[in-house]
């Protein structure tokens, strides 16, 4: 995918922004229905501080989203690691069949930012060991998988 600067997206659509911890998320329409899904995902996702998140609220938008960023085969999302800018098509949150949970989608891309490239490959196993690491707590745990009981042994 060939870089794109974030200004163009700023410029190209009337942009709300929403409030997150720390990060910028923004919205290409006042009422998107999907924002608060959005929010809470991104609260479980590893997202650096200084990164903004874009979420494209109708099929219009995306599709212009994906010509400006030259992301026309994306189809979920697509980041933008010198604009450090995410793009997130606000589909994901109402089709049953796109083929992976948004978690996963997020996990994905900052898979690309944490791998510092582009490679589809390496961002999906990064986001698979993140997976796993936060796992192995509660797998680490549960009795019935051999874990602690939470009793000190006799």
């Amino acid at each position: 995918m060939s870089a794109f600067k974030a200004l163009p997206i700023v410029l190209l659509l009337s942009l709300c922004p929403h409030a997150a911890a720390t990060l910028h998320v923004l919205a290409t329409n006042k009422t998107c229905p999907a924002v608060n899904l959005l929010m809470a995902e991104i609260s479980q996702v590893p997202f650096p501080e200084d990164w903004t998140i874009v979420l494209a609220c109708t099929r219009l938008d995306w599709e212009k989203l994906q010509r400006t960023g030259d992301a026309q085969a994306a189809q979920r999302a697509f980041s933008n690691l010198e604009g450090k800018i995410t793009v997130v098509n606000g589909a994901i949150f109402y089709k049953d069949d796109v083929g992976r949970p948004v978690h996963r989608v997020l996990l994905h891309e900052t898979g690309h930012i944490h791998c510092r490239c582009g490679n589809e490959d390496q961002a999906e196993r990064w986001a698979l060991e993140y997976e796993r690491i936060k796992r192995m707590p509660a797998v680490a745990a549960a009795p019935e998988l051999g874990g602690s009981t939470g009793k000190k042994p006799d």
